[in-house]
């Protein structure tokens, strides 16, 4: 591999970082409830996926009580 190879794969995984680095803050701030119900569902939904794909079963189910406990208040209030 040539120089300019190694350097566009370094780049291409940082950029490929910042992209996580950003989804990972506005996770961050959905989950908290900074963005309201909706997208902390969406939040939710993507942990929840996240959480089954690694093996991580019990805390899924966590992730998607909540998940079901938002929506039941959104319900509630429409």
């Amino acid at each position: 591999m040539t120089t300019t190879q190694h350097r566009n794969e370094i780049l291409d995984r940082i950029g490929d970082c910042s992209y996580r680095k950003a989804q990972a803050a506005l996770q961050g701030a959905a989950l908290r409830g900074e963005f309201g119900r909706r997208r902390q569902i969406l939040a939710l939904s993507e942990r929840y996926k996240e959480l089954r794909e690694a093996g991580r079963f019990e805390e899924a189910a966590v992730v998607k009580a909540q998940a079901y406990a938002i929506n039941e208040t959104l319900k509630q209030q429409a």
